[in-house]
């Protein structure tokens, strides 16, 4: 018995062009098969070799090109199943890339060597192609041999006369020499394709490596062109776009366990607190905290709940259809080999990759992608490491400072210090008045408001057109009317009237004879409606009262100040409660109430606090700009309330002498301007406390 398979080697079949007739349907005296019968055949098979052809040529990948090359290849032959094995880079075995009804004793073993193993490696070694029967071999596991009851058909995959691979069919046995040999040329042949596809397929990659590099340069040297860090963001965001080919990037910056995201592809800002940039952030905080880069292509079902649920709420507001993110670590130098890549440690931010057309994840896009990662790192760490220098704004004063005095500069650059330090001196040692600054409006001392004290409608108005008109204490100004009030008032007219005369029905039933427990009932009504009666007169009472506040009386003696009140009362319905009219006092003093701003208070209780007198204070009128009038602070209601547009704010009433300001112009609202006197400062804290509060409240608040 042998100890070798019968294997049977064609070395010298040469792949050719043509339709090997010794696998097609012949005509015989035995088996007569029509010649239209065989032309068909040689057509299909045609048609699947120019298949095979057009998959050469395609940008395809390994998979996706043996799925079809071997089922083109399988139903040209007529074959039960086949396969392609290629090198392993990482070892020197063949791994199994595609398969169709391969027999499961020819499938990879686990760990021993199997005789279908065996004869793989010895025919990959010989380079040829090659039949080997069914059954065939010593029977031992440790030497190769064919295990399955088919006719394998082996035939080498070259590159460059390297061979890469090989292509396996499983074919019936039972075929004549001349069948068999037609079936080593046509594998022959569809192998001669399938090396076309890897030559085209280093071609592209050598096209796409050039290409790479051609654009490698301008992206390093815009990423890497500054330190700021909101520059760098922005240089790779869109340098990435450009760069990988990409519909959109995104650069988010870690801050604690949190993503936000600061710069996207194509915009200049962006607006943070948008529902579409919260939800990203949430999703790049998610995958840096896994440490794993995330690479969606429309099917989530593999990832993670904690993954997942971000994840679907950024596709509903954003639609892509790949997305990936790529998590940024920070590059340490320390204690790396020269020539050798910075290790990453922690994660600084994340790459945010988005295809919005297309959701396929090919090759050049991936390795694209990992150029980016790398360079990005570095440039966005470098960036941050500069920012995180104390006091680097001082420093670069300094350095720039120092450069001054190397160069030819130096009279010049003392001259500049000089000027500075005097200028300084001037801010700091320079007295000059303080003032609060604040707004109101001129006020009456004595002024009274006419209000409605019930609901209704004004009927009639007893003053005239003329503003400032001449009114009375007790004067009737207007009169109301009220339906309702009136129909109330009838009504319950008439149910008093109901109830005496039911009372006197019952006195009257008293003085008949009748017996006493009747008596008792009757005098019980009696009451009862007696009762009634004083409650119906009670609340009569109240509504005449109400009746008589439909007439609107002046409160005091004065003028009206408010314009055309005919024409803008009259016919009116108004509210209980409604101001209709103000009267002032002719003779009443007049002053200024001021809304001091919260922000501006404690300069103003610092003043009260150091001396007991009145502050000073200057004012301009509205009606009158041209010209400043002088008073006194009278007094201050430390409560704040919110008055006007300004916000929470204190009042403050200034008195001053009313004969500075023309008679005319003394009018109740009339806008003011006001500064409240308070001390001296230094020229420089006058002119910018303002610019210092307010970068206290808003960037020093820890303070």
């Amino acid at each position: 018995m042998s100890t070798e398979p019968s294997i049977t080697r064609h070395d010298s079949a040469e792949p050719g062009n043509e339709i090997p007739n010794s696998f097609v349907p012949k005509t015989g005296e035995r088996d007569p098969v029509p010649a239209s019968l065989v032309d068909q055949t040689k057509s299909e098979i045609r048609q699947l070799v120019a298949e095979i052809t057009e998959l050469s040529q395609a940008n395809l990948s390994d998979q996706a090109f043996f799925e079809g090359f071997l089922n083109r290849v399988t139903t040209a032959l007529a074959a039960a199943g086949g396969a392609v094995w290629l090198n392993d880079p990482h070892s020197d075995q063949l791994r199994l890339e595609y398969q169709l009804n391969v027999p499961p004793t020819c499938l990879p073993a686990d760990s021993r060597a199997q005789p279908h193993d065996l004869l793989l490696k010895q025919v990959a070694s010989a380079g040829s192609i090659q039949l080997v029967p069914p059954q065939s071999g010593s029977g031992r596991s440790s030497s190769p041999g064919n295990p399955c009851e088919f006719l394998l058909i082996f035939s080498p995959i070259r590159v460059e006369q390297r061979v890469v691979g090989l292509l396996e069919i499983f074919q019936r046995p039972g075929a004549d020499p001349a069948t068999q040999n037609g079936y080593l040329r046509f594998a022959s042949q569809v192998c001669e394709l399938a090396s076309k596809f890897f030559q085209y397929k280093k071609l592209r990659s050598l096209s796409e490596q050039q290409e790479l590099w051609q654009n490698l340069e301008p992206f390093v040297e815009t990423i890497h062109r500054g330190l700021d860090i909101e520059q760098t963001v922005y240089h790779i965001a869109n340098e990435s776009r450009r760069f990988i080919g990409c519909d959109r990037v995104s650069v988010a910056l870690q801050q604690g366990n949190e993503c936000h995201v600061r710069a996207v592809s194509g915009l200049d800002s962006i607006e943070r607190r948008a529902d579409q940039v919260k939800k990203l952030g949430g999703l790049a905080s998610v995958v840096n905290l896994s440490g794993e880069p995330l690479w969606y292509d429309g099917d989530a079902d593999a990832l993670p709940p904690q993954i997942r649920q971000p994840l679907d709420d950024y596709i509903a507001l954003a639609h892509p259809r790949m997305l990936a993110i790529i998590p940024l670590l920070e590059v340490n130098p320390k204690n790396d080999p020269p020539g050798s890549q910075p290790a990453a440690t922690q994660p600084i931010g994340a790459l945010v990759i988005e295809q919005l057309k297309e959701s396929r994840v090919d090759h050049a896009l991936q390795r694209r992608t990992d150029v980016v990662v790398q360079h990005s790192q570095t440039a966005l760490t470098n960036a941050i490491r500069y920012h995180r220098v104390f006091l680097l704004p001082v420093w670069q004063m300094l350095g720039r400072l120092r450069d001054r005095f190397r160069s030819n500069h130096r009279a010049k650059t003392l001259t500049c210090l000089g000027l500075a330090a005097g200028l300084l001196a001037f801010f700091t040692l320079m007295p000059f008045p303080f003032h609060v600054g604040s707004s109101g409006q001129l006020m009456p001392q004595s002024q009274h408001q006419v209000f409605a004290q019930v609901d209704g409608v004004l009927q009639e108005i007893f003053v005239s057109e003329e503003n400032l008109q001449e009114v009375q204490a007790g004067q009737v100004l207007a009169r109301m009317t009220n339906n309702d009030l009136m129909v109330q008032i009838q009504n319950l007219q008439g149910q008093i009237n109901q109830m005496r005369e039911q009372r006197r029905k019952f006195e009257r039933a008293m003085h008949e004879q009748m017996e006493p427990i009747d008596d008792i009932m009757i005098e019980g009504e009696r009451i009862k409606t007696e009762q009634a009666e004083i409650s119906l007169r009670r609340e009569l009472d109240l509504k005449l009262e109400q009746a008589r506040k439909l007439e609107i009386l002046c409160p005091a003696n004065g003028q009206i100040t408010n314009w055309k009140v005919r024409q803008n009362l009259l016919g009116r319905p108004v509210e209980k409660g409604q101001a209709l009219m103000t009267i002032v006092d002719p003779e009443t003093t007049w002053q200024v109430e001021l809304e001091v701003p919260e922000r501006r208070m404690g300069h103003l209780i610092k003043r009260l606090q150091q001396n007991d007198e009145s502050p000073t204070v200057e004012f301009t009128l509205a009606s009158f700009p041209g010209r400043r009038f002088v008073g006194k602070l009278k007094s201050v209601d430390l409560k704040m309330e919110v008055y006007s547009d300004a916000g929470n704010s204190a009042l403050a009433l200034v008195e001053f002498d009313n004969a500075q300001v023309p008679i005319g112009l003394l009018r109740s609202g009339t806008r003011a301007s006001a500064n409240i006197h308070c001390g001296t400062e230094s020229i420089g804290y006058v002119w910018f406390h303002e610019f210092f509060e307010t970068v206290q409240a808003t960037y020093m608040k820890w303070f």
